[in-house]
């Protein structure tokens, strides 16, 4: 078993150096993003991002908005989620991916998976054969993040942390029916995370993440938020070989994670009058995009100010 599990590990290694992943970095200084737009002033609480050809979608976690900007990040149209199945009921959007045409938006407060045709923008659930296990990823370490590996059919979900303090990675098959679709379990990806105090929102957890399909890589956004302390805040970009957990036969795997992008020192410290608490993830033209949830409150607040400006990073891969 040991044999084959340092087998494994350096075949992970050797994989992400081969893809121009590499364990070895500096500390990175990421490049802050004007936006123009008034409204980032607002408490939007962005908690996730995509992208899709030209068009760039940012999620107002309990407002049920979507923003869509340009390839210059200016504010171009609002998707409204205030419509069927989700007309007047309340969400918390924490997680976006691009599949065939289609937005799919994971919700921590329901939890459920939606999808959203961007042709004529009409809601639909996504089922899946995992809906007891999903339905106890809500609440403060619930349902976080989807990421999609197009080319191969596979749906990665998200939950943040456990309580063994470890981030789960569930694996799907995706699968389409009669233009349906639906989510088939293949496997649970399990990370260790680091324990900087026994409360448990002073530990780290992943708060997004996004496939790679140029290097088969999935990107893990790396979060401690310090609300009381923000510049004491810790981030990173963990880099895992994605392409093997589709393959090997087992139900629950520990991760071989690589440290890809240090962000601490800038992010914590470096842009006053900005909300640091980094939320949400994409990657389009070799660089990736960040961007914080600037308020903490249980509803939707997008009528007040945020608790410091919605922050928006860049950083080259």
């Amino acid at each position: 078993m040991k044999k084959s599990f340092t087998f494994l590990f350096l075949a992970h290694v050797v994989l992400l150096l081969l893809t121009g992943v590499s364990s070895s970095f500096a500390q990175q200084a990421p490049e802050k993003i004007d936006l123009k737009d008034s409204v980032f002033s607002q408490a939007l609480q962005i908690s996730a991002m995509a992208v899709f050809k030209g068009d760039r979608y940012m999620a107002a976690e309990k407002c049920k908005l979507i923003l869509m900007l340009d390839k210059d990040w200016n504010k171009t149209d609002v998707i409204d989620l205030n419509q069927g199945i989700l007309e007047g009921k309340p969400v918390e959007i924490e997680g976006m991916a691009v599949y065939k045409g289609h937005l799919l938006l994971t919700d921590e407060h329901a939890p459920a998976i939606y999808s959203m045709d961007l042709h004529n923008r009409k809601l639909t659930t996504v089922s899946t054969d995992q809906e007891k296990r999903l339905g106890k990823d809500t609440g403060d370490f619930g349902l976080e993040g989807i990421a999609v590996d197009e080319e191969n059919g596979i749906c990665y979900l998200l939950k943040e942390r456990n309580k063994d303090f470890q981030s789960e990675i569930r694996v799907f098959r995706i699968v389409i029916d009669a233009g349906s679709i639906s989510l088939k379990y293949l496997r649970n990806i399990l990370v260790d995370q680091e324990k900087l105090n026994k409360a448990p929102e002073g530990n780290t957890r992943y708060s997004d993440i996004y496939f790679d399909p140029a290097g088969k890589i999935l990107y893990c956004l790396r979060s401690y938020y310090d609300r009381a302390e923000p510049s004491k805040s810790k981030y990173g970009v963990d880099a895992i070989a994605a392409s093997d957990y589709t393959k090997i036969p087992a139900s629950a795997i520990d991760a071989n994670k690589i440290l890809y992008k240090d962000l601490s020192t800038k992010v914590a410290t470096g842009y006053p009058g900005f909300n640091n608490n980094l939320e949400g993830m994409a990657i389009q033209d070799k660089k990736l995009y960040l961007v914080s949830d600037n308020f903490f409150g249980d509803r939707c607040c997008c009528d007040l100010l945020g608790q410091g400006k919605t922050l928006l990073l860049s950083v080259q891969q």
